[in-house]
């Protein structure tokens, strides 16, 4: 929600479709497997990564993000990056 100088708002809504498969992950802001991504009941507890988007200056997420999701998704925050998908899985 922006708040213009004349006193009113502005309110701008964006949909997201993910692939067959996948998830959205509020973490991140793309789509993942469900495994890999935050799980939707947590999703709210990550909405204030919207609020980087559009801001140049704004790190994407802190390292305090990546500490509040490990707990979340088994494996994540131990380096690597996401790796592969599980035997049997595309990755689109």
């Amino acid at each position: 929600m922006k708040f213009l100088l004349d006193g009113s708002t502005e309110v701008q809504q964006y949909s997201f479709l993910c692939g067959n498969q996948t998830v959205f992950n509020q973490l991140s802001l793309t789509c993942a497997f469900a495994e890999e991504a935050v799980p939707c009941q947590n999703a709210p507890d990550f909405f204030y990564v919207n609020d980087n988007i559009g801001n140049p200056t704004a790190p994407f997420l802190t390292e305090a993000d990546v500490q509040k999701a490990a707990p979340l998704i088994p494996g994540f925050g131990e380096g690597g990056g996401a790796g592969a998908p599980p035997p049997g899985r595309r990755p689109f």
